[in-house]
This record gives structure tokens, C-alpha cells and sequence, in this order.
């Protein structure tokens, strides 16, 4: 995120997907929100990636995908 916000200035995303179980703890999830902010994202924590490997799964991703950007109004455009 840190590298998108520095190379693509004015680049936002809407929201990122991260999976919960590769980063437990608070402290990191905490910087990965602040961080997600240089591009003016809202960050997720869910379970998308298939048991025991690091690779996504796309049954579990699909419902994770859904729920981003609820609440939040219009989606942003790229400037």
C-alpha cells in the first residue's frame, strides 16, 4: 500500500480484502488500517484464503467481496 500511495499519487481504492488469519495480531491490523488510509481505503479482515495454504479461495471470497463498500455511499473515482 505504502509503494501504491508513493509511485500512483492521487490512486484511491475503495476497500482491500486482507486475509484474517496471515495477520492475527491488532497491532499489525491497526497499521494496515492507518496505512489503507493513504489511498483513502477502508480495510477488511476476513476469511478468504483456502485452509492451510496461503492461496485464495474463491467460494469464501465472493461473500467478503460483497460486503465491502456497504454504508459508505457512492463508490469513489480514480482522480
Amino acid at each position: 500500500m505504502h509503494v501504491l500511495a508513493q509511485h500512483a499519487p492521487g490512486f484511491t481504492v475503495h476497500d482491500i480484502i486482507i486475509d484474517a488469519e496471515r495477520v492475527p495480531s491488532e497491532r499489525e491490523r491497526d497499521q494496515l488500517r492507518r496505512t489503507a488510509t493513504l489511498l483513502q481505503a477502508e480495510v477488511h479482515f476476513a476469511d478468504v484464503a483456502r485452509p492451510g495454504t496461503p492461496l485464495h479461495d474463491p467460494g469464501s471470497w465472493r461473500p467478503s467481496s460483497t460486503r465491502c463498500g456497504r454504508g459508505t455511499g457512492a463508490r469513489r473515482r480514480l482522480r
